[in-house]
């Protein structure tokens, strides 16, 4: 199982970061990385990718990550596999988790700790997506990988969602595409949505 979960998350993560470059490149964006964030960017993405390994192993080995012909390597072949209502569902779990998640560490007790280094840049570019502290990086993925206790995931469907994410969520820390996140880091008190800004909407924090 472990070659799979290898397999899978050297897709998701580098297929995302190469997707953003290319889609932020054709936007004709400037700064992708800063110079001196390079190390602890790298750091963060090297921590969450080995993270990711063991935890999709573990999925895996527990069936809550899953393909329907018992074999990983078919099931990432087969569209015909994801289900779609399922995956949105599994989204929206994820975007409310990650709002909740959020709104917390932007409390005065956990901000300084938590998440005021990623806040360090009042205007962003997409390599401020991972310049963040180790624990915000752990809140992160609980808050992506959680909702598969309600929705198991068949690997397509897992691999289409995560990929999805982290290049939008790359694509955010900037206003090449949309301006929601970019927002937040000027505003702090609005726009803490992940990607989707419904729950901004619901609890009044859209900006």
């Amino acid at each position: 199982m472990i070659f799979c979960s290898l397999q899978i998350n050297t897709q998701i993560y580098g297929g995302s970061l190469l997707f953003a470059f290319i889609i932020f490149k054709l936007f004709q964006g400037s700064i992708f990385i800063r110079n001196e964030n390079i190390q602890i960017l790298l750091r963060n993405i090297l921590f969450l990718y080995l993270e990711s390994i063991v935890i999709t192993d573990a999925l895996l080995e527990n069936q809550l990550l899953y393909d329907k012909t018992n074999t990983i390597e078919k099931s990432m072949q087969k569209y015909e596999d994801a289900n779609i209502q399922k995956m949105g569902l599994y989204i929206l779990l994820m975007e409310f988790i990650y709002y909740t998640v959020h709104r917390i560490i932007h409390h005065r007790i956990f901000y300084k700790w938590i998440h005021k280094q990623h806040h360090e840049n009042y205007s962003v570019v997409p390599g401020d997506a991972f310049y963040s502290s180790l624990i915000e990086n752990n809140l992160i993925l609980f808050s992506c990988y959680l909702p598969i206790l309600a929705f198991p995931l068949s690997a397509l469907e897992h691999k289409s969602i995560m990929i999805f994410y982290n290049t939008s969520f790359y694509l955010s820390h900037s206003d090449i595409v949309y301006n929601h996140h970019s927002i937040h880091h000027k505003f702090h008190h609005y726009n803490y949505s992940l990607l989707l800004p419904i729950f901004d909407i619901i609890f009044g924090t859209s900006k």
